[in-house]
């Protein structure tokens, strides 16, 4: 049953004695579910979304019962929700590369469930009740590329419940995330464990005399059937019930039976006269319900009588006809003779006016070829220099329909074909865009070759603006610099710009002492920037090119989009003049 300890007479027993003996109790009870494989998930922890509105968090059903690899029993009696944002040591499990994916895994594992504090011999404090207990445990792997991404690895002293999928921006768990095909499951019994006795067996021939190679041998004979490659049945072993003509007692014979029977050409026991035909309705002549030889013997006498009427096929003019249109001839030779002549006619009426046509793109007003051949050479010379003209062939004008999308290509030019110098006219409801190195598809700009820039000019009824961008992606939706002049507005002066901006200009003062005495002065001035910022410049420096007296920089003050204001202060002797000339760089 398990290992022993045998306590003696007037044995001070002590405390490691004591748990000794315990241990060894409990240490066989786990080896004995050690021994008889009881090993995975019995029942409950089943995972499911949080209820009732599914989050970060996973539900277990309970009660659960488990036995880890060394016959630890875990319980718990009352549903469990697990925080699946952080893993075991509190990282969280975000995926943060967009198009990536993260595997987490919930183990089960076992621990002690510490209670009863009590003060020992020595005044220090244990717990005299050590119970059996779980707990469930995150892990993450790394994340990976959609559909590639790791899960974690199994652990030898935990169960896993399941396997749970997070992507980027993940707020909520759902049952698609959820994978169980990796739970760690009990199995009562492996099939390669159970014996089975092969001795008396004809058909099977098992790898091994266990109840899992007995069951492979079945599937392996099973689809051999099922597929044809083997083990298939003969005909001949196969019953058949006789019926009609056929009085065979097996499939092969009634299939011999069956062909030689239709394939027989014997007098009054041919193949057509055991093929059934149903009754076929016309006029002059119908067929009655019968056999196929009957029927067949019927139309030969309908064909011999009426080829027998004439010497051979009928001839054209022994085919009477109608007056039909403008074709009045009495036989269907004639009216072909009067059709043909008609149609290869130039006069009037000519051939072309006999013949009809659908106006099918809702164009054409004509209601034959003649009328239509008009129309459309009265179109093309609309917008067209007619043969007789000189430019005979080119547009006058051309002239495009409404096209789709939000923005519709006008015009496509390739230059001389240069890998950047593809030039396009592009219009939207508001604005036309002639473009170079960049076309519109449907949502961004696309760049023709990325080793070389892009730029444009936009014209509006409202506004001009030229537009460059030197990023050289494949795909922008921003112009990286924009030159804006809204000629619509009240203020419309300047250009407006947009994107990467830098300026550079000049500036500058000068004091003058005309006091008799020194004195500090004080002396400043603005400046206007040659196009209008996007907003305040971020930053302007200063830097002097010439000075007299003193180099101190201005200070800048009340800078705007439009420009800033600059002052500064000199000491100066009575009469004194100073001047300060410089630089200023302003970047948005």
């Amino acid at each position: 049953m398990s290992d022993r300890v045998d306590f003696y007479f007037r044995q001070r027993v002590t405390e490691a004695e004591l748990d000794l003996a315990f241990a060894l109790l409990e240490k066989a009870d786990r080896d004995l579910a050690a021994d008889l494989g009881i090993y995975g998930i019995v029942s409950g922890a089943v995972p499911a979304p949080h209820s009732p509105v599914p989050d970060l968090t996973v539900d277990l059903t309970a009660p659960a019962r488990a036995y880890d690899n060394l016959g630890q029993r875990m319980f718990f009696g009352t549903g469990q929700t697990v925080d699946c944002a952080v893993d075991l040591v509190g990282i969280p499990t975000d995926v943060a590369t967009a198009g990536n994916e993260r595997w987490l895994g919930i183990f089960l594992r076992f621990k002690r469930q510490l209670s009863d504090p009590r003060t020992d011999g020595n005044s220090q404090q244990v717990f005299f009740r050590r119970d059996e207990s779980f707990e469930l445990v995150v892990r993450q792997a790394p994340e990976g590329p959609s559909g590639a991404a790791p899960k974690p690895a199994l652990q030898a002293d935990e169960l896993l419940l399941c396997d749970v999928l997070r992507r980027p921006g993940q707020t909520q768990i759902l049952a698609t995330d959820l994978d169980t095909s990796r739970r760690q499951a009990f199995i009562f019994a492996q099939g390669s464990s159970v014996a089975v006795a092969t001795g008396t067996w004809s058909i099977l021939d098992p790898l091994g005399a266990t109840v899992q190679a007995a069951l492979d041998e079945v599937d392996a004979e099973l689809r051999e059937h099922f597929t044809a490659t083997g083990r298939r049945h003969s005909a001949n072993a196969i019953d058949f019930t006789p019926h009609g003509f056929v009085g065979a007692s097996n499939v092969q014979a009634a299939l011999n039976e069956l062909v030689d029977d239709l394939g027989s050409g014997a007098a009054g026991s041919s193949g057509a006269t055991r093929v059934s035909a149903d009754a076929a309705a016309g006029a002059p002549h119908a067929l009655p319900a019968g056999s196929v030889k009957a029927q067949l013997t019927q139309l030969l006498g309908f064909l011999n009588a009426h080829v027998g009427a004439t010497s051979g096929a009928h001839n054209a003019s022994a085919i009477a006809t109608l007056a039909h249109s403008f074709l009045s001839g009495a036989n269907v030779q004639s009216q072909l003779q009067e059709l043909v002549s008609a149609l290869v006619s130039v006069s009037n009426p000519s051939g072309a006016s006999r013949i009809g046509v659908v106006d099918v793109g809702g164009q054409l007003n004509a209601i034959h070829v003649e009328g239509a051949l008009a129309e459309l050479a009265s179109a093309f010379s609309g917008d067209h220099f007619r043969i007789n003209e000189a430019n005979s062939g080119q547009h006058k004008t051309i002239r495009q329909p409404v096209q789709s999308g939000t923005k519709a290509l006008l015009w496509d030019a390739r230059g001389t074909g240069g890998a950047a110098g593809r030039f396009r006219v592009i219009a939207d409801t508001d604005s036309i865009w002639l473009t170079m190195n960049a076309s519109w598809n449907g949502s961004a700009w696309a760049r023709d070759n990325t080793a070389y820039y892009s730029g444009a000019l936009r014209l509006s009824r409202l506004e001009f603006e030229l537009l460059q961008d030197s990023n050289n992606t494949q795909t922008f939706t921003n112009w990286q610099r924009r030159w804006r002049l809204p000629m619509s507005s009240a203020l419309n002066s300047s250009f407006e710009m947009v994107g990467e901006v830098s300026e550079v200009g000049r500036l500058g003062t000068a004091w003058s002492n005309s006091h008799t005495a020194s004195r500090s002065i004080a002396a400043g001035g603005s400046v206007t920037f040659r196009n209008r910022f996007p907003t305040t410049p971020s930053s302007i420096t200063l830097s002097t090119n010439y000075f007299t007296v003193d180099n101190a920089l201005p200070s800048i003050v009340a800078a705007t989009r439009d420009g800033f204001g600059f002052y500064g202060y000199r000491t100066l002797t009575s009469g004194q003049w100073a001047f300060w000339m410089g630089t200023y760089t302003a970047t948005a």
